[in-house]
């Protein structure tokens, strides 16, 4: 009789856990668990992404990429990503069940711009530099292998027996690393600049840290002084006691009068006898660096970058005649 009772028991304790079975979900098992897989796993934007969703059943998955939220009932979802790299997750739902997480990453495939060789006054084959004439440099050649724009960041000229970098212009002048110049017949050229070879512009400062003049005081050449929110320079190193700037008959003989006090512009000064566009046309020392100079070389540095950030860096030897160090006046070749 035991064993027929607990025979009983058993029998009835297998149709409850059937029955229970039936009646109530039970918690995923460790072999129930959400996988995630994105095909391509890295891209350039905008890239077109099929994420597949797997391991579990039923319920509903939630798909979230770049802000957006995708719930379905099923596990495959095609997106368009737009920017990389790009991390988003994907959730599974469903009644009774403990739900899962699990996130994906989309990298970026970029390669970096090709700059390809400069060009000198819109001339593919002017691979030669005279000291103290005008060039404007453009890049035709330059490229995203991934499709997108290119821009010019950064530039340095630099000749090989000169201490300081010539200075880049980028005319007409309309804000820092901003790159790009207009040609003889007008025509703007993006990611271009010019220079005039051996030519350093000094920095138009503001004249706001001047004594105001005084009558008794004897100033030499050089000094500068506020007078009536105007600053003028000492030219000479007498005649200056009771010569009052910008009043006194004979006050053009003593004062160079260089505008309103504060009025700089921080730009560099175009060189003598050419006005580059947007900069100041009158330079404070007046003349090119004088320095006798062989036959030299002039680097050329440029930095692009396209739209994803990544910048390419790239330097060319441009060989650079003689100065002779006279007071030649740049032109245009």
């Amino acid at each position: 009789m035991k064993v027929i009772r607990l025979g009983i028991v058993a029998g009835m304790l297998l149709v409850l856990l059937a029955l229970s079975g039936c009646l109530f979900d039970v918690e995923p098992t460790p072999g129930n668990q959400l996988i995630v897989s994105v095909d391509p796993t890295s891209g350039y934007p905008p890239v077109d992404v099929t994420i597949v969703a797997s391991g579990v059943t039923d319920g509903q998955y939630s798909f979230l990429v770049e802000g957006h939220t995708y719930t379905q009932g099923n596990g495959t979802k095609i997106v368009t990503i737009h920017s990389l790299p790009c991390e988003g997750e994907v959730i599974w739902e469903r009644p009774g069940y403990v739900a899962q997480t699990e996130t994906f990453l989309v990298t970026l495939d970029n390669e970096g711009p090709i700059i390809g060789t400069p060009r000198l006054n819109g001339l593919e084959d002017l691979w030669y530099i005279h000291p103290r004439s005008r060039y404007i440099v453009d890049f035709p050649g330059a490229y995203d292998p991934d499709g997108g724009p290119v821009t010019l960041v950064s530039v340095t000229v630099q000749a090989s027996l000169k201490d300081v970098p010539d200075t880049v212009y980028c005319p007409p002048y309309e804000g820092p690393d901003v790159y790009h110049a207009k040609d003889r017949n007008g025509h703007m050229i993006k990611n271009a600049f010019v220079f005039h070879s051996l030519w350093t512009g000094p920095t138009d400062a503001p004249y706001n840290v001047y004594p105001f003049w005084k009558v008794t005081r004897v100033y030499v050449q050089g000094d500068f002084v506020n007078w009536n929110n105007r600053a003028y320079e000492c030219k000479r190193d007498n005649d200056t006691v009771g010569c009052e700037p910008g009043v006194s008959s004979n006050w053009k003989k003593v004062w160079i009068d260089r505008g309103l006090v504060g009025q700089g512009t921080n730009l560099p000064f175009s060189p003598p006898g050419y006005g580059e566009s947007g900069y100041p046309g009158t330079p404070l020392c007046g003349e090119y660096d004088n320095t006798r100079r062989a036959a030299q070389t002039t680097t050329i540095t440029a930095i692009f970058r396209d739209e994803q950030g990544d910048e390419t860096e790239e330097a060319w030897v441009i060989p650079t005649g003689p100065d002779p160090g006279c007071n030649t006046y740049s032109v245009e070749k």
